[in-house]
């Protein structure tokens, strides 16, 4: 398995996904790895974001999706096109709303039932990870650039 992993000791896991769509969850140094959940799309994310409860890939077939980590059931999945495998930029809001950046510049918001609220290319490429600066405003990188942004909401 080509893997990362993801968390560490202060938290209660550490996780590890697999190109092959294995997620596993350790509990303590001290215990066996247990299969969370198995994506039958494979994983193309290396290194996943853990954001919250979930964990946020791009699989094989080119869609985004979040699972939940204590139960490993999959929460959502959409269409993405995000070609980078190295970082998915992903943020949660204290609504839980689900922001995420792709290679070509888009920016998207996701409720937290995966329904897309909005989505607009903003720069040619987002090249760091994002923040809500409060409830409305988002922040990135991008080529040269550092972007806030207030998508139009619900």
């Amino acid at each position: 398995i080509q893997a990362a992993c993801e968390g560490d000791w202060s938290a209660d896991h550490l996780l590890l996904v697999g190109r092959d769509g294995c997620c596993y969850r350790l509990g303590s140094p001290l215990d066996s790895w247990t299969l969370l959940f198995e994506h039958r799309e494979g994983i193309r994310t290396c290194a996943p974001p853990v954001v919250g409860d979930d964990v946020v890939f791009v699989d094989v077939a080119g869609n985004l999706n979040c699972y939940e980590l204590r139960s490993g059931s999959r929460r959502w999945s959409a269409p993405r096109h995000h070609r980078r495998v190295d970082l998915l930029p992903v943020a949660r809001s204290s609504r839980g709303l689900l922001a995420v950046g792709s290679d070509v510049g888009r920016l998207s918001v996701f409720g937290p039932t995966g329904d897309l609220l909005w989505s607009k290319v903003v720069a040619k490429r987002i090249t760091t990870g994002l923040a809500w600066l409060d409830d409305r405003t988002l922040a990135a990188g991008t080529t040269g650039a550092l972007l806030a942004i207030r998508p139009p909401l619900p």
